[in-house]
């Protein structure tokens, strides 16, 4: 059986004794008592003995009602004691805050004054020693020498990362180019500085095109293509006929016609007049083959010539289509 407490007990006496109140009783006199004589009745003390002490009388016995209410009132006496001593508590706290600081920042000797540590004192002022102080203090250290280096191996990464993307945005979707030589003037010239647009690039006539001459392509008698050493550099010309496309160029007039169309070449520096014997024409150029010439075409060294002839499509490294440099010239390219 659960054994009963204490504030169980206290709700059970007053609920019985607000259902039964407690009345005393008066003492009934017995019938066949003899009435007191007048001169048998007690006399009062203050009558009789004015001057002396009232003797001490027995306590009554006290009735559950009384324990319950002695009962009620210790526990609301020691509720009320448990509330005093936590709000004293509290306020001890309050002024023991700007006591720690005053310890803290007192340049007192502690030897001399007497006052112990601020490390050393807990919340109560009882002096205690926290003997993984050091051990605490060490393991901080290293735990911000760890984040230290994570952070530094992280920017390393992010600054590989970088790096990475601009390698492969400049190998397959732009480069740089810087002309060298008046091949292609007057449209580009010495210095200038180009943006080559590499990534999905399909050749098309009147392309700017800068292109990787490792090897010459001619046609032999056969009507085949021979492969021959080229140049073995990077040079940059315009496409003037695809692949399937028929050139033909007539050196006395100085006039360049392709599928039987006179090109309107405006962008040239003089009529094409100068024959390097690479091929005879008209002719037309193999499937995966372009043409090309420079725009000044007596000083231009390209697909008239038997060092270079043909190009393959695979060695065009991609479309010349912005010039950065000089800021005069800053825009696109025609």
């Amino acid at each position: 059986m659960r054994r009963e407490s204490r504030d169980d007990a206290l709700e059970r006496i007053l609920a019985e004794t607000a259902k039964n109140p407690y009345t005393p009783k008066r003492p009934v006199r017995p019938a066949n008592r003899p009435a007191a004589k007048p001169a048998e009745r007690p006399v009062s003390h203050e009558k009789s003995v004015p001057q002396s002490r009232p003797q001490p009388c027995a306590p009554r016995p006290m009735t559950e009602a009384q324990k319950a209410e002695e009962a009620k009132a210790r526990a609301a006496r020691k509720i009320e004691e448990m509330k005093r001593a936590k709000e004293q508590n509290e306020k001890t706290q309050l002024f023991k805050a700007p006591a720690a600081e005053k310890v803290k920042h007192e340049p007192v000797s502690e030897r001399k004054a007497g006052i112990i540590p601020e490390e050393k004192v807990n919340i109560d002022n009882t002096a205690s020693v926290n003997p993984d102080a050091e051990n605490t203090e060490s393991g901080k250290s290293s735990e911000t020498q760890t984040i230290t280096l994570n952070d530094i191996l992280d920017i390393v990464e992010s600054a590989i990362a970088v790096i990475l993307v601009i390698v492969m945005f400049y190998t397959y979707i732009i480069r740089i180019a810087v002309v060298d030589g008046r091949s292609m003037s007057p449209t580009l010239e010495t210095d200038d500085k180009l943006i080559v647009r590499s990534i999905g690039y399909t050749p098309e006539d009147g392309d700017i095109v800068v292109i990787n001459n490792q090897n010459t392509h001619l046609i032999s008698e056969s009507g085949k293509v021979v492969e021959g050493e080229g140049l073995e550099k990077r040079i940059i010309k315009r496409i003037i006929a695809t692949g399937g496309q028929t050139i033909d160029i007539d050196f006395e007039s100085g006039t360049v016609t392709v599928d039987g169309r006179q090109l309107e070449e405006n962008y040239i520096s003089e009529p094409t007049t100068r024959n390097e014997y690479a091929f005879t024409y008209p002719l037309t150029v193999p499937e995966g083959y372009v043409f090309v010439m420079g725009d000044n075409r007596n000083l231009s060294m390209d697909s008239r010539h038997p060092e270079i002839g043909l190009v393959p499509e695979d060695s065009i490294v991609g479309e010349a289509v912005f010039r950065f440099y000089p800021f005069g010239k800053f825009g696109g390219i025609d």
